[in-house]
Order: structure tokens, then sequence, then C-alpha cells
């Protein structure tokens, strides 16, 4: 068996057990705190990107669950983050389940400094709702790419396009606008507000959705929020 191969299969396998799950969790931690600590001493304006798997932001600090990938630091948004509170100018994140979420932005509140601001991205499900019914062109193409580049599969379907984007991706949950805005608020973010893809009024948030330039629905199918930790 290949090295590599044996030592996933291991990770594995010890992650499965929950008190070895969270030792293994803090031992991976404890080993990417000097270098998040290096990052904060390095940036006056500390940036903050979660989940970031293949996809890197120059001058953030990239951090993913997946070991595979080229990240900074390993960090698992399902737990507390393992950060000071009032750290961070800017947080970006995508993808979780509508417990984690909460419990992510709780965290993601307390890690931002005052005036800080958490800009998240995901997939609307109001979008999903209007695809699933249009028989547009550009509903016919989205089928057509989404098809052919994610499923692979010689049928074209807008429900096999809707259930993929529930089961694959990465995608925890479907959030739509109003749920969204809810978990911001809930966790004490003013100011909640609905962006393009790839706009914001701060220029460090600007053009750094995942699917990047080279993908043709990027705005076609996402909704991206900004909120605001509040002074005092």
């Amino acid at each position: 068996m290949h090295p590599a191969l044996r030592r996933t299969l291991k990770s594995r396998t010890l992650a499965s057990f929950p008190i070895t799950r969270r030792l293994v969790y803090k031992l991976r931690c404890l080993a990417s705190r000097p270098r998040a600590a290096q990052y904060l001493r390095d940036h006056r304006e500390p940036k903050l990107h979660v989940g970031c798997g293949r996809y890197r932001i120059e001058g953030w600090l990239n951090a993913d669950i997946d070991l595979r990938q080229d990240i900074d630091i390993f960090l698992d948004a399902r737990e507390p983050l393992p950060f000071e509170a009032d750290q961070f100018r800017f947080v970006f994140a995508e993808h979780l389940t509508f417990a984690e979420g909460r419990r992510f932005c709780s965290e993601v509140y307390r890690t931002l400094r005052p005036g800080g601001v958490v800009r998240l991205s995901t997939p609307d499900l109001q979008f999903l709702v209007r695809y699933y019914e249009d028989e547009s062109a550009e509903s016919q193409a989205f089928t057509e790419y989404h098809t052919k580049e994610f499923l692979r599969l010689d049928v074209r379907s807008r429900a096999l396009v809707v259930s993929n984007f529930f089961h694959d991706f990465g995608h925890r949950l479907i959030y739509d606008w109003d749920l969204l805005e809810r978990l911001l608020r809930e966790a004490g973010f003013e100011r909640v507000e609905r962006c393009r893809v790839g706009e914001s009024s701060h220029p460090e948030l600007r053009g750094i959705e995942r699917h990047g330039r080279d993908y043709p629905f990027n705005e076609y199918e996402s909704m991206v929020a900004e909120a605001v930790k509040p002074h005092g």
C-alpha cells in the first residue's frame, strides 16, 4: 500500500472515534498555531479564508480541514475557531448546515475585530426554485454545462442538477436569503447586505468567490452576504 494512502486511511480510522477525533483535531490545531500566530503578527488587517480547498487567496490565512490541499492552517469550521477574540479584519467562508452555520457565525463574530466584516458565499435556494421551472436559453445552457462538467452523464435533466446541488460540492444546506440573514443577525452582526458576486464596498473582498473568473455561472447560482461586527 502506498504510504500516503496508508496515512490517509489511518487518519480517517482514528477520526471515526469521538474521543480520538477530538484529540486529533486539537493536535492539528496545535500544529497550525505557530503559522497562524506568525500570520497575525505580519498583517495589520488579518483576513481569514475558511474552507479554502484548492482555492487560495493571496494575502489571506487560508484554512481548511483537508490536509491534502495547499493550506496555511488546519481548521474545522464545525469546531470553535482556534483564535482569540477580536483578531481578524475580514472573514470569508462558504457551505455549512444550519446548526453548524449558527455556531460558525457566532465564532466569526467573536474572532472579528469591532468593525470587521464577514462575507459568506453560498448557493441560493430561490435560484434553484426559479431554475427548475425556467425554460430559457440561459437555463438550458446552465443544465448543459453542469451536466457535462460535474455529473458526467448523457442525460440532461434539471432535476439531476438540482439534486446534485444538495449532495455535492461540499454543500451542507441550501440557504435562502431570509435564513442566511437571520443567522448573521442572531450572531450580533449589523448592516447585513446582499452583494453581487465579486463586488463589495471593501476592496479586499472583491473578486474572491471560489469559482473564479473561469466559471460562467457564478452570479447565476450564488448568493453573497456581507455583515459588520458593530463597535462597542
